[in-house]
């Protein structure tokens, strides 16, 4: 099956954030990951190079067949990040931090806006005191920041077998 997503999304200030994105996101991916993803681990990531705030980049994974980057331990968190760091799978030149799914935008727990899951104590201990409205980026850990910081996207999606 052939999914067809167009997305029009529009930054904090209102105003267009990015053009109209007509994307193909093959649901059946037959061990692939749409274009411009790279597979490790049963996933596919694609690493924004544009900095925006974390709902356009939110909106960029949407727009792109994902979400934002979540993990399910810090252990994957520590083995995936390091994997694109130090790797350089497809010469990415990834450096510094990228958005995650963390987010307190719902409530004054830390959550994983992909998943709706709560994060696990091993994640919030980095992430400080909890506030409303706080994103948390990625780098080698997750930290605490404002959702308007601009940051470029790290997106996921799952490797589909037929």
């Amino acid at each position: 099956m052939i999914v067809f997503c167009v997305i029009s999304y529009k930054n904090l200030s209102g105003h267009a954030a990015g053009s109209v994105k007509t994307m193909s996101c093959n649901l059946n991916f037959q061990s692939q990951c749409p274009t411009g993803y790279i597979a490790h681990n049963n996933f596919c990531y694609l690493f924004g190079t544009v900095s925006m705030s974390w709902n356009d980049a939110k909106n960029y994974c949407t727009s792109h067949c994902g979400s934002l980057i979540d993990f399910v331990s810090e252990n994957e968190m520590g083995h995936t990040m390091r994997y694109f760091l130090h790797h350089d799978p497809g010469h990415l030149h990834i450096d510094g931090s990228y958005w995650s799914a963390a987010t307190t935008h719902l409530g004054s727990v830390w959550v994983w806006d992909s998943t709706g899951k709560h994060l696990t104590s091993d994640f919030t201990h980095d992430l400080g005191t909890t506030r409303f409205g706080q994103c948390g980026s990625v780098h080698h850990h997750l930290e605490s920041t404002s959702c308007a910081s601009r940051f470029p996207p790290a997106c996921k999606t799952t490797i589909r077998s037929g």
